[in-house]
């Protein structure tokens, strides 16, 4: 019988702990291959361990992050950032 995420790839960032955790756990119960984000990294390989009784779970601890100013961006991005530059702006 086939689940209804079976072949399914998911990724769930934060689903090391509360909500984002029973939204992980709801995916691998239902046939999902799911991957799991969290800036915990070891909450997010002891989610993945418990998960993985359940179905197929890997883990993706977040590293890090590099700051607005350290992305590459176009002149014209660079304009925009010091005339706004609590705006965040995707590069």
């Amino acid at each position: 019988m086939l689940t209804v995420f079976e072949d399914k790839v998911v990724l769930v960032t934060g689903g090391a702990k509360g909500i984002g955790r029973m939204i992980s756990e709801g995916f691998v119960a239902n046939g999902a291959k799911v991957y799991i984000s969290s800036r915990d990294v070891k909450a997010c390989e002891k989610a993945c361990k418990e998960l993985n009784a359940l179905g197929t779970c890997s883990s993706l601890p977040l590293i890090s992050v590099p700051t607005p100013s350290l992305i590459p961006t176009s002149p014209s991005r660079q304009r925009q950032r010091t005339r706004h530059p609590g705006r965040f702006l995707q590069a």
